[in-house]
């Protein structure tokens, strides 16, 4: 679990204090081996780190306009290695690229 202090912005407005923000990143275990059972196949077993348990917050927003907005965001709390149903190697390749490789807010 990874935590950032921030300003959030959305559309044209920003939060008037620090927001704590949470992501999910790190390498989770991945495999490959050949299929016994399936000729010339592999088998593919992959995990992605993703949220296990998150809430949603409130922060105010300022806007350009002077307005004043509540907006809701989530916060992720825990995260966890989870298998992808799919099996085949683009899937763990982008696994790693979305999760492994890059934080993803």
């Amino acid at each position: 679990l990874e935590k950032n202090v921030t300003r959030l912005r959305v559309d044209n407005c920003t939060s008037i204090e620090d927001v704590e923000v949470t992501s999910c990143t790190g390498h989770c275990d991945t495999k490959s081996m050949y299929s016994m059972n399936t000729k010339n196949i592999m088998m593919h077993n992959c995990s992605c780190c993703q949220e296990e348990k998150f809430s949603q917050r409130q922060v105010m927003l300022k806007c350009a306009n002077s307005s004043e907005i509540l907006h809701d965001y989530i916060y992720v709390e825990s995260c966890r290695c989870t298998p992808t149903k799919d099996r085949h190697v683009d899937v763990c390749e982008r696994c790693f690229l979305c999760f492994g490789g890059i934080n993803i807010p």
